[in-house]
């Protein structure tokens, strides 16, 4: 038996109990559990099962404000994927990704982007680049690549720093791994 549970709307292939995917798609907050199903004869199968969270998080909390110009940020991982094993929750490859996200909030404000993705071990240290870009032809107006970031399953990792004034080329980003304490809900 093979359950996932994932928020969102980009759908999930799965191709085996080893094998699933988003594909070209955002990977987004995901779930899964996996457990060998004895059936015999016509009697009705009593299942429980607990579903543990297999992503782990990046987010990017600027310390300055968003102009309108800058309309997309994207995050390119190192390594970690879009595919993963439900079985053992980990990354089935681990060549790393680029993900787009557009800004739905006004311009002027900090900005809080965050993203999913599935490391190839619990934990796994990642160099993350961040870029913002522009919306008439998708121009990095912005470029910083974080060295070694501290991944971990089941976490958020936050960076903070700017990344929209001129001087944001020079900026540094400070790491809160922690992440809210779970919600256990039965039913």
């Amino acid at each position: 038996m093979v359950v996932l549970a994932w928020g969102g709307d980009n759908p999930i292939t799965l191709s085996s109990p080893t094998s699933a995917t988003y594909g070209d798609a955002k990977p987004w907050d995901t779930f899964a559990t996996t457990q060998a199903v004895n059936i015999s004869g016509t009697e009705a199968v009593n299942l429980t099962a607990t579903l543990e969270r297999i992503v782990s998080a990046v987010a990017v909390r600027s310390t300055d404000n968003r102009p309108e110009s800058v309309t997309h940020m994207r995050f390119t991982y190192s390594g970690g994927s879009r595919s993963f094993s439900p079985a053992t929750g980990l990354a089935s490859e681990g060549n790393g990704f680029s993900t787009t996200f557009a800004y739905t909030s006004a311009a002027g404000g900090t900005t809080y982007t965050g993203g999913y993705l599935f490391l190839s071990s619990d934990e796994q240290p990642l160099d993350v680049t961040i870029e913002t870009l522009d919306s008439e032809n998708g121009n990095v107006l912005f470029s910083k690549t974080v060295t070694g970031v501290p991944l971990r399953r089941n976490r958020i990792t936050v960076l903070t720093g700017a990344i929209y004034s001129k001087t944001a080329s020079a900026a540094s980003f400070q790491v809160n791994s922690d992440w809210l304490s779970d919600y256990g809900m039965t039913f």
